[in-house]
């Protein structure tokens, strides 16, 4: 209830106005920000789609060369892509995803390097793997899978049961373009990363189209991407949807009674609750700081303040949009139009 109390009486105070930081010649397929670098994944305005990296004073495009690449002719929908930035490794590294029914390639490049398919995650026929999340951040690139199986293959095969399982999975890390098993990880979902730490929301159950998902009181676990060393776990009210992370914040979006929503906060290092916030029907995306927790519902944007326990209005955003990256203090999207995309940024202090 003071949580909704505080939302509701946010003052019309006037909300901070966004900077167009790119106008890119084509749709925006992904976006996401490191290190002061903004990267989209999109066309060059003719029938080539690339990785595009820019901030700091420069400008990359990955892989090179980007025309002999599987990502340069790849049809991709919009909102069927992902990417993630690791603006500390060296060089630059960058890991997205082609999908494509039923399966996800996996894609990674460093600037100046070429692709490289790093996986193919593929489902068919009801059961196999998943792609859970997709994560960068300073010198980190990971992504998550799920196994999905019958409970009984013979029973399904004559005319039994085809109940399904979660059967394994885990999160692999990304270096060089070659892949390697973070250890204690177990199947996971939706990944997100601060310095020397990955958090993740865990698949514990098969919902009713085979889709893997998270159910009530799943912990949502903090590990050391170093050795999978366990730093905490935290159970949130409700079925976890989304997680983000930052040094001191670990905050969970949650879904509990009568499909109310709910994002709760905790301390990374120990796992202990430090607060939570009822949000508005429809919420479906977090982006966190050590100073706010933003979340996007509808067209709105929001800003949940750490300090002083209440919430702001930032705006509203044209759809369709793409994204949502909070780093160091610049809240980050893109919008897209017919034949372009507007990456936009704003300040929040």
């Amino acid at each position: 209830m003071v949580g909704l109390l505080a939302i509701a009486g946010v003052a019309s105070a006037a909300a901070p106005q966004p900077t167009t930081l790119v106008r890119t010649p084509a749709q925006v397929k992904a976006l996401t920000q490191d290190g002061g670098l903004v990267a989209w994944l999109g066309g060059d305005g003719k029938k080539c789609n690339s990785v595009h990296v820019t901030g700091n004073g420069k400008a990359f495009t990955l892989p090179q060369p980007s025309n002999t690449s599987t990502t340069c002719h790849w049809a991709i929908p919009s909102g069927a892509a992902d990417l993630a930035l690791a603006a500390g490794a060296t060089p630059v590294a960058a890991l997205w995803t082609l999908h494509e029914s039923g399966s996800d390639l996996l894609m990674t490049a460093q600037v100046g390097g070429k692709e490289i398919k790093v996986d193919r995650i593929a489902h068919a026929g009801g059961t196999g793997w998943w792609l859970g999340g997709l994560v960068g951040g300073g010198t980190t690139l990971a992504y998550s899978s799920v196994d999905v199986e019958y409970v009984d293959p013979l029973a399904c095969g004559s005319g039994g049961s085809c109940k399904k399982k979660i059967a394994g999975g885990g999160i692999d890390l990304v270096t060089a373009g070659e892949k390697t098993v973070l250890p204690h990880a177990g199947p996971a979902l939706e990944l997100a990363v601060s310095p020397g730490r990955i958090a993740y929301i865990p698949a514990t159950t098969v919902a009713t189209n085979g889709v893997p998902t998270s159910s009530p009181g799943a912990m949502v676990q903090v590990e050391n991407v170093s050795n999978g060393a366990v730093v905490s776990r935290a159970t949130p009210v409700g079925i976890p949807l989304a997680v983000g992370l930052s040094a001191h914040v670990l905050a969970v979006l949650s879904t509990y009674a009568q499909g109310s929503l709910r994002i709760t906060w905790y301390n990374p290092t120990t796992g202990h609750k430090l607060g939570g916030i009822g949000v508005p029907l429809g919420t479906n995306a977090i982006a966190v700081s050590d100073q706010f927790i933003v979340y996007r519902f509808g067209h709105t944007l929001q800003a949940f303040v750490l300090a002083t326990q209440h919430a702001r209005p930032l705006g509203t955003i044209n759809t369709p949009y793409v994204g949502l990256s909070l780093d160091d203090g610049r809240l980050v999207w893109a919008e897209n139009y017919n034949a372009y995309g507007l990456i936009r940024g704003l300040s929040i202090h």
